[in-house]
C-alpha cells in the first residue's frame, strides 16, 4: 500500500484594518454645521434636520460598513455622552459662575447665568467626544487579503451598494437624509 498523499497546507487568512473614519467626520461636520445654520437662523426644520443628522447618519454609516453593534453603541453615546456633559458643565457653571445673569441660553456668554455657559460648553464638549470617539474608536472594519494581494497592496472589495449623507438647503425648507446606489 502506498501512503495517502499529504493535504497541503492552508494558511491563515490574512487581515488588515481599514479605516472609515474620514465618512464619519464628513457626516458629523455636516450635520453639525446644520445644527448651527438652523440655529443661527432661527429655523426649526433646519435645526431639527442637523440633530436627527447627527444623531443617525453616522450610525447608519457604521452599520453600512458592517459594523452594526458600534453603530448601536454610536446612537447610544449620542444620545447620552452630550446630554451627560450638558448636565455637569451646568453644575460645574454653577460652581464658577453662579446664578446671577439670565437663565436664558440665546444669552450664552453675553449675560446668561453660570448654570447656562456650563451647560452650552458642556454639551459642545459632549459632542465633540462623541464626535472623536466614533472617528478614533468605531470606524474600522477588518478585510481580509491573501498573500498574493499583500504584495501589490491592498484588494478593495466592491460594494454591492452605497450610501452617503443629502443635505438641502432652501430658502423656506431643509431637507437631510440619506441617498444610496443599489
Amino acid at each position: 500500500a502506498t501512503p495517502a498523499a499529504p493535504e497541503p497546507k492552508r494558511e491563515a487568512p490574512h487581515y488588515e484594518k481599514v479605516w472609515y473614519g474620514y465618512q464619519t467626520l464628513i457626516a458629523d461636520g455636516i450635520s453639525f454645521g446644520t445644527l448651527i445654520g438652523g440655529i443661527a437662523s432661527k429655523s426649526g426644520g433646519v435645526t431639527t434636520a442637523g440633530y436627527l443628522g447627527f444623531l443617525f447618519v453616522t450610525p447608519i454609516i457604521h452599520m453600512v460598513h458592517g459594523n452594526v453593534g458600534p453603530g448601536f453603541g454610536s446612537i447610544g453615546i449620542r444620545f447620552i455622552l452630550p446630554l451627560l456633559s450638558l448636565g455637569v458643565g451646568a453644575i460645574a457653571g454653577l460652581i464658577v459662575g453662579g446664578t446671577s445673569g439670565s437663565g436664558d441660553f440665546a444669552r450664552f456668554a453675553n449675560g446668561a447665568n453660570g448654570a447656562v455657559n456650563g451647560a452650552v460648553i458642556g454639551g459642545l464638549i459632549g459632542v465633540a467626544g462623541c464626535v472623536a470617539i466614533d472617528a478614533a474608536g468605531f470606524a474600522y472594519t477588518k478585510e481580509r487579503v491573501d498573500d498574493r494581494s499583500i504584495t501589490r497592496g491592498p484588494r478593495r472589495p466592491q460594494p454591492w451598494f452605497t450610501l452617503a449623507p443629502s443635505l438641502d438647503v432652501q430658502k423656506d425648507r431643509a431637507a437631510f437624509g440619506v441617498v444610496g446606489r443599489f
